[in-house]
């Protein structure tokens, strides 16, 4: 029986599997999270299920031959320690404004 994506490399099929992997663990953050009843952070919740949605998006993005740059450790601190500035940023002008 022949593969309906044949035509698709093994390397882009190991990405579009890392994507779905990743959209699997906000996923799975998400369902945690709600356990958590009265005390249930939905922003949070909110939060990892549109990751889990983007991530599945890019996963068929990737497939239907749409790539995207991998995610790398120094990317990741890169992207938190600019998250700490805006923060920070943040945090001064709302003092300023009370």
């Amino acid at each position: 029986m022949e593969r309906w994506y044949m035509n698709v490399s093994d390397r882009t099929l190991r990405h579009v599997r890392q994507w779905i992997e990743k959209a699997e663990h906000d996923l799975r953050n998400a369902e945690h999270t709600m356990t958590l009843k009265e005390d249930c952070p939905f922003d949070t919740v909110c939060f990892h299920a549109q990751q889990c949605a983007e991530k599945y998006l890019k996963g068929f993005l990737v497939f239907q031959s749409s790539d995207f740059p991998e995610v790398t450790k120094e990317k990741a601190r890169n992207a938190v320690e600019l998250a700490q500035r805006v923060r920070n940023a943040v945090r001064d002008v709302l003092k300023g404004s009370a």
